[in-house]
């Protein structure tokens, strides 16, 4: 099995990081398909991990220590190549074997937390060939165990803390690529108004730009955005005062009808509005002014927590990377 490039390692733990978001955002839901998802996610997380330190470092040169290490017995180890195929615990094994493997420069006898992940692995057997779904405290443990297990292995195995590990490097316009990079830096340094702010900063910005890329959307919104109320008013004499409220309730319009192009957006790319209307309600309101920056409208009450705040950026992102993924084609200039 030959060793994977350094890009295509880090874009699989970008990946993962994301898939890591999901499964906390399956772990909120606490129905029984809700906590049979999570499960399933949260035990694909370490899997997925697993394999891509094989693919980083490939096979050890030999199954070094205490046989309490590992689960299957060492000499079945050594008699039996490893392969993508086989089981989870061989696939355990192997990393373990690679971190004990001198050659390999990593220095660490055992893989963090074996017992929390192996009981993680059991639950997700048993959803999965069983149907028997954990409870909702019990699958928070394992969020908790598994961010942990992450955390540990992202920095033992490829010496990468978790936020050097950023989702923005998916994004390819630049303006939303730093929105996306604000919002995971204020994530993880538990700045959570901050990250929303960001997040939904990114999905504005990219909003508009779908705007100008997507031509179903000119004839729904078109009038409303170009037609300045403002400007309008300079020019007719005592204009500033008779436009006033008609201005508050253009703008009204406008706004509504933005809500429901981001609306149609959604629906026509991620499927999934309950999502949409979640990020609607945990983001402030932002008005874009006429010198192109956002006014952020919050509430005093406004006190976002971690899990609000890794819920708006994974939709915002996953929704982001919809988007950039369709080759929409602009309009000509009229």
């Amino acid at each position: 099995m030959g060793q994977a490039s350094k890009e295509s390692i880090i874009r699989r733990l970008i990946i993962l990081k994301q898939v890591y978001f999901h499964a906390c955002q399956y772990a909120l839901d606490r129905t029984e398909i809700g906590r049979a998802f999570a499960i399933q996610v949260l035990d694909y997380c370490i899997e997925t991990l697993l394999k891509t330190t094989v693919s980083k470092y490939g096979p050890p040169s030999d199954y070094r220590g205490l046989q309490s290490g590992y689960y299957y017995k060492t000499e079945a180890l050594r008699n039996q190549k490893y392969s993508p195929k086989m089981d989870f615990y061989r696939l355990w094994d192997e990393v373990v074997g690679i971190f004990r493997d001198p050659n390999k420069g990593i220095g660490i006898d055992e893989l963090p937390l074996r017992r929390e992940i192996g009981l993680l692995h059991k639950l997700r057997n048993g959803v999965q060939h069983d149907g028997v779904i954990p409870s909702g405290d019990e699958v928070q443990k394992r969020v908790a165990y598994v961010e942990s297990f992450i955390r540990d292995v992202f920095q033992t195995a490829f010496g990468k803390k978790f936020d050097e590990i950023v989702l923005a490097n998916l994004i390819e316009n630049d303006e939303i690529r730093n929105f996306v990079g604000e919002a995971e830096k204020a994530l993880e340094e538990e700045r959570f108004k901050d990250s929303i702010i960001a997040s939904a900063k990114a999905f504005r910005t990219a909003s508009l730009m779908e705007k100008r890329r997507a031509p179903y959307r000119r004839w729904l919104s078109g009038p409303f955005i170009l037609f300045d109320i403002e400007r309008m008013g300079e020019r007719i004499p005592g204009g500033r005062e008779a436009f006033r409220d008609l201005g508050g309730v253009l703008e009204e319009i406008r706004e509504g009808l933005e809500y429901l192009e981001e609306q149609l957006e959604v629906i026509s790319l991620t499927g999934d509005l309950r999502r949409y209307l979640r990020f609607k309600q945990k983001s402030p309101h932002l008005r874009l002014t006429m010198s192109g920056d956002f006014d952020v409208q919050t509430t005093q009450k406004w006190e976002p927590t971690k899990d609000d705040a890794i819920e708006v950026l994974d939709f915002v992102f996953g929704t982001i990377l919809g988007w950039q993924s369709i080759p929409f084609e602009e309009e000509d200039a009229a």
